[in-house]
């Protein structure tokens, strides 16, 4: 039976990252009785120079395997829906969960930034994950990460330079780095709108070479000579983009840290040095990220890092955020608009995204340990 969602949709991110809100109704599986109270409780914890505030949410009994939430793009903070469901449902199971509040938003200290260093994202992940790993209602040997979107990079990290981190599960993580992310999901943005396919793609060449001019400060001469090319075509106008391509010394500090920073992260040589278990799970209608190009990427690096126990679930007909999608594929700039107009759509979670994600975790890591 398909399990109802709520969508809340908020595209608030630097490069058009989406934060996907969902509310999941599930029925608790066994281990938890249905009546039996989740403790919760506020907490905090420090980052380097940061105080980070939290949630933490403790099933009764004894000790337990633990998860921790890694967000997507954008403020939301432990109290976002999506979040929140999944902390619910994980809790329900048998696994402490924590929830908290990204750096520099809700009660947590330091400074928001859109795009961040996601290494810094992991620093931060990694001090949660060192003070759920030290709850006494926790079994520290079975504590993981559940990460999507942008959190699912990070979570690429933690799995790979974390000891503390004994699994991963990835909803929608790309396997290509945020300048190859952004570069796409910009392209389906640009279909959605009415330009055609083909002229699309021509715009990717455009844009992935003063990309790369941004990162890197080389190849000025070939991106001059194509967007000399660019400016004869159709669509060029459409851009508004300037006769010549602005020179990389005119660049903002914050437009310097996009490209030469957070859009650097390269998934590949990450995720081959993960070692623990992985559930990964994609949609085929996710106009977000390019899903292709992520499963080849990821099954490369995984048979290169040889990791036994990697799990890639397809779901042929799901978005971004695991929902049903009808159609071809999943929209992102109507969604922008009902987020944006305060109405919010209902759609339906894939019917096999819970039983996936719960028959993996309760196989490898799920019961308590009697104090």
């Amino acid at each position: 039976m398909r399990r109802s969602l709520t969508l809340l949709l908020m595209l608030i991110c630097f490069g058009s990252c989406p934060a996907v809100l969902a509310r999941q109704h599930v029925a608790p599986h066994a281990g938890v009785p249905t009546d039996a109270k989740i403790a919760e409780r506020p907490v905090r914890f420090s980052s380097g120079d940061a105080k980070l505030a939290g949630t933490l949410l403790v099933p009764p009994g004894g000790r337990h395997p633990a998860i921790v939430i890694l967000h997507g793009s954008g403020k939301a903070t432990r109290d976002f829906v999506l979040y929140r469901a999944a902390g619910d449902l994980f809790a329900r199971h048998g696994f402490a969960v924590l929830l908290f509040d990204k750096r520099g938003t809700g009660e947590s200290e330091g400074a928001y930034v859109e795009a961040p260093d996601l290494r810094a994202s992991a620093a931060d992940a990694r001090a949660a994950i060192a003070f759920i790993a030290a709850q006494p209602e926790v079994d520290a040997s079975r504590v993981g990460v559940w990460g999507i979107s942008q959190g699912g990079w990070v979570a690429q990290i933690l799995g790979a330079e974390c000891p503390d981190v004994k699994f991963v599960i990835n909803v929608s993580g790309p396997g290509v780095s945020p300048l190859e992310q952004n570069i796409y999901s910009r392209s389906m943005e640009l279909v959605e709108q009415g330009m055609s396919v083909a002229d699309a793609a021509e715009v990717v060449r455009v844009r992935r070479l003063l990309w790369n001019y941004y990162q890197t400060e080389r190849g000025r001469t070939e991106l001059e000579h194509v967007w000399t090319w660019a400016r004869s075509r159709p669509w060029f106008a459409r851009m508004k983009w300037p006769d010549a391509p602005p020179m990389a010394s005119e660049l903002t500090e914050d437009q310097r840290f996009f490209y030469r920073v957070h859009c650097a992260y390269e998934p590949a040589s990450v995720v081959e040095r993960i070692k623990v278990p992985v559930l990964y799970l994609l949609g085929g209608k996710d106009r977000h990220i390019p899903v292709p190009e992520t499963q080849a990427a990821l099954a490369a690096a995984f048979a290169k890092g040889g990791n036994p126990d990697v799990t890639i679930r397809f779901f042929p007909n799901a978005g971004h955020g695991m929902q049903t999608v009808e159609g071809a594929a999943e929209c992102i700039s109507c969604m922008e608009k009902h987020h944006e107009s305060g109405t919010m759509p209902a759609f339906e979670l894939d019917p096999d995204y819970v039983p996936t994600v719960i028959g993996w975790l309760m196989k490898r890591f799920g019961g308590e340990v009697r104090k």
